[in-house]
């Protein structure tokens, strides 16, 4: 890319050519109307617009971004934007309704937990991305991204508009400011990256991201038992006990157990708990520490009860819609009551009161003092919520800049060694604070198409691929080993299994391992994360025509080669070792969960089969025939 590939115009409209794909009739915007300039100036690669509220100025430039993490740099297109408005305003747009030509496809990223991410063909369907977008065409692709997610949410939209005589696709980046703007702002730089393969652009623009938010990816692959989808609220003390000294009898490598909602009698009273815990929480963490695992703990902290103890005496601590009633961001007044608590309304804890702040930090600091050291921060984004919206003490600040600043509170007072675990979060601003972040919403022990069936995990999953263990380990959801309290058949239970474990993500479980028969036994210590972090490939992420879904990895005692249909009908594979791998021909172990222990390996240049619906296959790969089953995913002796 070189500054030929921009073009401002004579009438102040800039163009950018991005290989096939192009980029034209571009103004800046505000408040997603393009501004219309009572006059601009250009200099060698700036332009300036007069408007009627104010200065907005555009850079252009071309540079070699490098990472600490490679030292390969990739050349971008950046695009600084600064804004002087004196009526204020509420978001920016550094490309406002561009004409796009050229792609016919694009990939876009969801907000945070559950998406929608994906791989859509460019129609009139309106499609909102977060913190990037990708545009694809046959011969090349561009990815469009901002690095810095500090203070605010940046968004894409595009769509193809259909007029009478014509139609043209529209792509609009926005940098969301919640109305705290004054004076002269600079904004995030936009980013341009452009080469000839779609999840090369995505890895290449994750890794730039990851460098410039100082991503938290050195704790060790995440293994852990979590209460929540076998216990759910009803984990007490007691179970606790019998669960640990069931592992005492037979253990389970496991570094953190982590104890779920469930302790409190209401949500908010962090520090008060219910008749389940009658030594509270450092009793329960001490049970768990002494048995040799690390203590992990549950915690919504942006959550507040109407009917909890901390709401009653601090009322001025949630935030308050403008007419001054509490900002109301659930209700539970049905049965069942959600976590088992008695409150009906649920509020938002406001992290700019400074008697609010204290009291998060004294909680944290407690339940460090106490040995926990994996905590699940649940329900984030229900603090996301838009500064021009609400009254909080301090409406200065947007909801991007109070999130951080909490979750630095959280880490200064749980320490760097801590594992945060993000859940129900945005992606962006979690950025160098989170080890871990759930991608998917919660998968229960059914194979359904509508809630708790896997249909959110097999969408999410391949499509956040490109930052697992780049921006930090993607946690997919619990995994159902159980053959008792289950719907799930014997081959969705592997499919599951595997698809989770070999995306290169958390591996958690909520079943009680010591009642699992001797066969799901096996699936969890073949299925427990080696030593270092692994990341998956999908080759199929951007084929339109095949349904199955195909993870790749080369690792250094195999290839493995896994295959899952999720469909309701039988389907009919065929991929070639060549294509996937770059060799012609490999012994390909097909790995049978039911079968003895002795390998069976055939060498072939293709792998051909029928899959049942909802059916896997996995192999193993080798330059040498297998003559003994794995007993691991990821290496040959014990990881």
């Amino acid at each position: 890319m070189s500054d030929s590939n921009y073009k401002i115009s004579d009438n102040g409209m800039i163009d950018i050519h991005l290989g096939t794909i192009r980029l034209r009739d571009i103004y800046p915007g505000i408040d997603e109307r393009p501004v219309l300039p009572l006059s601009f100036e250009t200099r060698e690669d700036e332009i300036s617009y007069s408007t009627s509220c104010g200065t907005v100025s555009l850079r252009l430039r071309t540079d070699r971004v490098g990472t600490k993490a490679s030292d390969k740099c990739r050349e971008c297109l950046i695009i600084s934007s600064a804004v002087e408005c004196s009526d204020g305003f509420h978001d920016f747009e550094p490309l406002a309704s561009a004409v796009v030509t050229g792609a016919d496809h694009i990939y876009v990223q969801g907000f945070g937990m559950e998406g929608p991410s994906g791989y859509y063909r460019l129609d009139d369907t309106m499609r909102m991305s977060y913190g990037l977008i990708g545009l694809v065409c046959n011969e090349s692709a561009a990815v469009i991204f901002t690095t810095d997610h500090s203070r605010y949410i940046s968004s894409f939209s595009v769509f193809r508009m259909k007029g009478m005589y014509s139609e043209r696709a529209l792509l609009t980046a926005g940098i969301d400011l919640e109305g705290t703007a004054a004076g002269r702002i600079e904004m995030p730089d936009l980013y341009i990256l452009t080469g000839k393969d779609l999840t090369d652009c995505l890895a290449g623009a994750a890794e730039i991201i990851a460098d410039k938010m100082n991503a938290r990816t050195g704790m060790p692959p995440a293994f852990h038992w979590c209460s929540w989808y076998y216990h759910y609220e009803n984990l007490s003390q007691e179970i606790l006990n019998s669960f640990m000294a069931d592992l005492k009898e037979e253990p389970v490598d496991f570094r953190y157990i982590q104890i779920d909602a469930g302790y409190t009698a209401h949500i908010g009273d962090w520090l008060r708990f219910n008749h389940r815990y009658p030594g509270g929480l450092k009793a329960a963490a001490a049970s768990i520490i002494d048995s040799g695992y690390a203590a992990g703990i549950w915690i919504a902290p942006f959550l507040i009860g109407d009917g909890s103890d901390t709401f009653t005496e601090h009322p001025d601590w949630v935030i308050r819609d403008p007419d001054g009633r509490p900002h109301v961001v659930f209700r539970s007044y049905t049965e069942p009551k959600i976590w088992g608590n008695t409150d009906n309304d649920y509020y938002i804890l406001d992290m700019t009161h400074p008697g609010a702040c204290k009291y998060i930090r004294d909680v944290f600091r407690a339940y460090r003092d106490w040995g926990f050291t994996l905590y699940k921060i649940d329900f984030i984004l229900w603090g996301m919520v838009d500064t021009s919206a609400v009254i909080r003490d301090d409406n200065t600040v947007t909801s991007t800049e109070i999130l951080r600043r909490t979750l630095s509170l959280i880490r200064e007072e749980t320490g760097d060694d801590s594992y945060l675990l993000a859940s129900i979060a945005p992606f962006m601003p979690c950025l160098g604070y989170a080890d871990g972040m759930r991608i998917a919403s919660d998968m229960g022990a059914q194979w359904t198409e509508g809630a708790f069936g896997p249909a959110n995990l097999l969408q999410e999953l391949p499509y956040d691929n490109y930052f697992n263990n780049i921006f930090w380990q993607n946690d997919p959801d619990s995994i159902i080993l159980r053959d008792f309290g289950s719907h799930l058949t014997e081959d969705e239970t592997w499919s599951i299994a595997l698809l989770q474990a070999l995306s290169g993500g958390i591996i958690t479980t909520s079943d009680p391992v010591c009642r699992l028969s001797a066969d799901r036994r096996k699936l969890l210590d073949f299925i427990k994360p080696g030593s270092e972090r692994v990341k998956a490939v999908f080759p199929l992420l951007t084929d339109e025509t095949s349904e199955e879904i195909l993870i790749t990895h080369n690792l250094i005692d195999w290839n493995l080669l896994f295959i899952l249909n999720p469909t309701d009908h039988p389907i009919r594979i065929c991929h070639r070792m060549d294509e996937l791998f770059g060799n012609e021909a490999f012994f390909q172990y097909r790995f049978d969960w039911n079968g003895g222990d002795v390998a069976a390996s055939v060498k072939s240049e293709i792998f051909t089969d029928t899959l049942a619906p909802h059916s896997s296959v996995l192999l193993f790969l080798t330059e040498m025939p297998m003559t003994e089953k794995p007993s691991n995913l990821w290496c040959r002796n014990k990881c």
